[in-house]
């Protein structure tokens, strides 16, 4: 069974990472593998002229219980958006998810999409 957020936010992510375990990080499919078997996948969203793409970026998966995820403007111009995703562990960052856009008109998208893949009960 899966389901799609579309236009991902920090609080998106948060309510489904805060008090779990990432066990894997595949930064070529950009997919977070949880405790549960869960697996989240980032997806690049284009609609019309606007569009986002997202990079998963593992940095340190020891010992990790997620407790936050913080929002952070890497900039942006009148229509370009940088921003960033960071998954935070007790005392270290345990991922990131750059998201770089154009929303164009600001009627399209306005992020990445997340595949939430949750683990069937035969796998």
């Amino acid at each position: 069974m899966s389901e799609r957020i579309y236009d991902l936010g920090e609080q998106d992510l948060a309510s489904l990472l805060i008090g779990k375990t990432i066990t894997e990080i595949n930064e070529e499919t950009r997919e977070i593998t949880l405790s549960d078997r869960t697996v989240l996948q980032l997806e690049d969203v284009q609609d019309c002229c606007a569009y986002f793409d997202g990079i998963l970026k593992k940095i340190d998966l020891t010992e990790n219980a997620i407790t936050a995820v913080q929002y952070k403007n890497l900039g942006e111009d009148e229509y370009d958006e940088h921003w960033e995703l960071t998954v935070l562990s007790v005392d270290k960052a345990v991922c990131a998810i750059e998201i770089d856009g154009n929303s164009t008109s600001g009627y399209y998208c306005h992020s990445i999409a997340l595949i939430i893949k949750k683990p069937t009960e035969e796998s």
